[in-house]
């Protein structure tokens, strides 16, 4: 074994071992990272959703805003304005949890400022990211954060 494989196993020993006593000490996956950059910090810019309604704009250049941040657990209504997009258009969820609440499709109607609400319940699981998109026409996607 040359030294170079000695210093890789070393160091592969040092983070197993790290792991397991972090994961062992009552730590969770989640937390690694919330000090250095995670959730918390990671997030400051975006719109956070603090009624439980979002306004949200479609158009050719997509969702705006494109990126925020919601509640684990509470109920959001995405108040969809359609802005230049020549199709009704669908709107899906990347998420089997939230999709599964919806009998119908959301569609949003063809016609400059015709609107539509959608309304579901944000899962539970904190620190993930949803996405949300159309599939008729050009594909345009959202995200929303559950903190």
């Amino acid at each position: 074994m040359n030294k170079k494989n000695i210093i890789i196993a070393i160091a592969v020993v040092i983070l197993a071992g790290g792991a397991f006593w972090f994961l062992n000490s009552g730590g969770s996956i989640s937390e690694i990272g919330k000090g250095i950059g995670g959730l918390s910090n990671r997030y400051n810019d975006l719109p956070i959703v603090t009624g439980g309604d979002i306004n949200l704009e479609i158009s050719a250049d997509g969702f705006k805003p494109n990126k925020f941040v919601v509640s684990a657990g509470q109920q959001l209504t995405f108040v969809v304005t359609n802005k230049q997009v020549d199709s009704h258009a669908v709107i899906k969820f990347e998420d089997p949890l939230i999709a599964s609440q919806f009998s119908v499709v959301p569609i949003i109607p063809i016609g400059l400022n015709s609107k539509q609400t959608v309304t579901f319940i944000v899962p539970k699981t904190p620190d993930k990211e949803y996405v949300f998109y159309t599939d008729v026409g050009e594909k345009r996607t959202g995200v929303f954060i559950v903190k």
